[in-house]
């Protein structure tokens, strides 16, 4: 009972958190009783109210409003970098165990070299380079993760590669593309299924940095990390505005590590 408990909870919160941002989200343009985008100079830094129920920013946008449309961005970039990760990862992976000699060492170490340097650092470099876009912060951090999905998925393959079943499949000629996928890729699922709930959550982090740091969406978009950033220099005098889109932050990310915590104790089982 104890067990079944350590996973239970983590997982059933994290998923009711999780349902309740995505109900947000998809209710936007009926919850938010203002534009996200409509300035209104008459109601500049209003704390909030009745009328703003977060109030107001510097140009008299509702804080509400925009974090609500805020919540669509975020289940946009992070699901989407996540999945190119994981798949990207999952392809270099399974690659590098199954040729294993030389050409598994060489893979790791080129891997390796890519995992150097901080996602964030790494995603500032590739960004000033490409422009900051949402496009481009998706690719980023989709290609950030994938070295470290890679050196999971490349472990547990390798526990597979020699086993019985993949020997007879060779035996029977099978290609090493369908090995791979059908195959290999089914038996180590556990893996993929951690992974993705781990990245998922530093995506969300990850993409609010770069949106903090103006390489993300860019200005009027509801941006959590942008309004972090244009808001920072009032916090001393309306804290509701960083305060606001930091607590959305941060119940994000909350939710996706409770449940990736249940995930990985289910498995654990």
């Amino acid at each position: 009972m104890r067990a079944e408990a350590a996973w239970r909870m983590p997982l059933a919160t994290g998923l009711a958190m999780a349902g309740l941002l995505v109900l947000a989200a998809a209710a936007a343009p009926w919850l938010a009783a203002h534009p996200p985008e409509a300035i209104d100079f008459l109601a500049l830094q209003q704390p909030p109210s009745a009328v703003h129920p977060l109030g107001t920013d510097q140009y008299g946008r509702d804080v509400l409003s925009r974090i609500l449309h805020g919540a669509r961005l975020v289940l946009l970039v992070a699901p989407a970098a996540t999945a190119l990760g994981l798949a990207l990862g999952s392809l270099l992976g399974l690659a590098a165990a199954y040729a294993g000699g030389w050409r598994d060492e060489a893979l790791m170490r080129a891997l390796d070299g890519a995992m150097a340097l901080p996602t964030v650092i790494l995603a500032m470099l590739v960004l000033t380079a490409l422009g900051p876009s949402t496009v481009n912060v998706v690719l980023v951090i989709g290609l950030a993760f994938a070295p470290l999905v890679a050196r999971s998925v490349r472990a547990a393959a390798l526990a597979e590669a020699r086993k019985e079943y993949v020997l007879a499949a060779q035996m029977r000629g099978e290609s090493t593309a369908y090995i791979l996928v059908f195959e290999i890729l089914p038996n180590i699922y556990p893996v993929l299924l951690v992974e993705a709930s781990l990245r998922l959550g530093y995506a969300i982090f990850t993409a609010a940095t770069l949106g903090f740091l103006g390489l993300g969406a860019q200005p009027p978009t509801p941006d959590w990390g942008l309004m972090v950033s244009e808001s920072q220099a009032l916090l001393t005098v309306a804290p509701w505005l960083v305060l606001a889109p930091v607590a959305a932050i941060a119940y994000a990310v909350i939710a996706v590590a409770l449940i990736a915590d249940g995930v990985q104790a289910l498995l654990d089982r």
